[in-house]
């Protein structure tokens, strides 16, 4: 039973590791996506596993997987660090923004009590060798105005009670739509009201290499670099450059005095359980 118990917290942490790895560089979609990777963090299936490997902890201790009394004291800290993890993640408020480059827009709008005007100045991601995966991104931000901090991936910025992590990003291309002398920037999805009335940006088709717009409703084809008389009005559409959007997840903090006391009793327990063993073999 001991030896069964104890594979199966190794089998268990190391998939918990594996997912949560290949997850935190993924962007984040509205379809989950095989085993929720694209939304894994928020996933039913994160929260199956890590209650799952707090209740393996407990019956450890309850079927003397662990025989030592500070060994039991070490998990029972730790299944309740998970817990309290897990009443957090249920209880606390958190949502997700989404800022593109050079985009400013206040917290007050999400967070009643903490305003603060967030502009990303620029988005910043480092690739592995072969230039096909990120390695590491971050937001370079300004504050109200003045103050500029990074977010990067695990280096979470502290506002009021609300915590701000570098959840992920989202990749666009740009385009100018010129409408007589008019000139407007969008991209993919995007709905503007210009002087023609509401114009949204659909599509591409590769094959014609046309873009698809709609335009009050009626869609309209537009050539790549060429003009088009609509209503009139010559109408063209050119591209711009590659810009990114940060991702932010914001999460409300509570509780946090009784996850730091449940955090710092596993730490002393594990330093006196390696220490004394260590003094024991020096006064031999």
């Amino acid at each position: 039973m001991k030896n069964i118990l104890l594979r199966s917290l190794q089998i268990l942490s190391i998939a918990l590791l594996v997912l949560l790895a290949i997850s935190t560089f993924l962007p984040l979609s509205d379809d989950p996506g095989f085993l929720f990777l694209n939304r894994f963090y928020d996933s039913p299936l994160n929260l199956a596993l890590w209650s799952l490997l707090a209740f393996m902890l407990i019956l450890a201790v309850l079927f003397n997987g662990v025989r030592s009394g500070k060994q039991k004291i070490l998990h029972l800290a730790l299944a309740v660090i998970i817990v309290l993890f897990i009443i957090d993640k249920s209880n606390n408020e958190r949502f997700f923004i989404t800022i593109r480059e050079g985009e400013t827009i206040d917290l007050v709008e999400h967070i009643g009590d903490h305003g603060k005007a967030i502009r990303l100045d620029r988005f910043e991601i480092d690739l592995h060798e072969d230039e096909a995966s990120p390695r590491a991104y971050r937001s370079y931000l300004t504050l109200d105005g003045s103050q500029d901090v990074i977010l990067e991936v695990n280096k979470p910025l502290a506002i009021g009670k609300y915590k701000l992590y570098q959840s992920a990003f989202e990749q666009h291309y740009y385009f100018s739509l010129n409408i007589g002398d008019e000139e407007y920037e969008l991209t993919f999805g995007d709905s503007l009201e210009t002087s023609a009335g509401k114009v949204m940006l659909d599509d591409y088709d590769e094959r014609i290499r046309h873009f698809r717009l709609s335009i009050n409703g009626q869609t309209q084809w537009l050539p790549l670099n060429a003009d088009v008389g609509l209503g009139g009005v010559n109408w063209s559409i050119t591209p711009l450059e590659e810009r990114f959007s940060s991702v932010i997840e914001v999460v409300e903090v509570k509780g946090l005095f009784w996850l730091l006391f449940a955090g710092m009793t596993y730490l002393i327990v594990m330093a006196l359980d390696f220490w004394k063993p260590r003094k024991n073999r020096e006064e031999k």
